[in-house]
């Protein structure tokens, strides 16, 4: 049986964290899970199912380094997120560094995606299709 967060959970863990540290974030890791889903068209089940297809994984994996090096959230905090092992988020994260950071298009969606997810945490709307690079 495979185990997925359902979007209520995300949105309740937003609101219960603006309310804990209404200053300190510009964004939250539901918020770019949500912006992902968004760009890149994908449902939640999807995004979280256990799918090796190439395009969730990068997803994923950019979701993770993010989450690491943006947050400065643990491996295992980013694995009970995302319901993967702190060791799967570890992987992730070092082949995310090492095969996709080197590319400007990769470096630009990252930044994409950041500057939706705060977009979503201060609820400003943003046109994705105009500004998708």
């Amino acid at each position: 049986m495979e185990i997925v967060p359902d979007t209520a959970n995300f949105i309740e863990e937003r609101r219960q964290m603006k309310k804990r540290y209404p200053n300190e974030r510009r964004f939250f890791a539901a918020d770019l899970v949500a912006a992902t889903e968004q760009i890149e068209g994908w449902t939640h089940a999807d995004f979280m199912s256990n799918s090796r297809r190439a395009n969730y994984v990068l997803g994923r994996h950019r979701i993770m380094h993010i989450c690491r090096y943006e947050l400065n959230l643990s491996y295992s905090q980013i694995g009970r997120l995302l319901v993967r092992d702190h060791t799967t988020v570890c992987r992730g994260i070092e082949r995310y560094t090492e095969k996709c950071l080197t590319h400007d298009a990769e470096i630009a969606k990252r930044a994409f995606i950041i500057a939706r997810a705060e977009s979503l945490f201060l609820n400003i709307p943003l046109d994705v299709d105009d500004a998708n690079p």
